[in-house]
């Protein structure tokens, strides 16, 4: 059986229809997906914002305490020598060293973190 040419029309309109409708469908989908990404990029943003502004208070703590930390280990050093006294005898003065030591660890951490954001 021949089809007419409004039968053709027809069937082309139709065809036309359904790849219209197909890329307003792909659009919507992506369209939800594009704003439940946003939605999460932001939360994770927001939160790497604050975690960098705390994280920079820590900073300027631990360099205030570095620097009193610094001044304290020089001075028990200079009385230990005066004193004539092992530096390995003043408590609790290992533990300081270490903590700077441990300090300085992290503000490099967090500096090779940074650079890679």
């Amino acid at each position: 059986m021949k089809q007419g040419k409004t039968e053709k029309a027809v069937f082309a309109k139709l065809s036309t229809e359904k790849v219209e409708l197909s890329v307003v469908n792909d659009i919507k989908a992506l369209v939800k997906e594009m704003q439940s990404l946003a939605f999460d990029e932001n939360t994770a943003v927001t939160a790497m914002a604050r975690v960098v502004s705390d994280y920079r208070n820590v900073v300027k703590k631990a360099d205030a305490m570095s620097r009193k930390a610094d001044t304290v280990i020089k001075d028990a050093e200079a009385a230990a020598r005066e004193l004539g006294v092992n530096l390995n005898e003043i408590e609790d003065l290992d533990k300081l060293k270490n903590l700077m030591g441990m300090i300085e660890k992290y503000e490099a951490k967090y500096q090779r973190i940074s650079k890679a954001l």
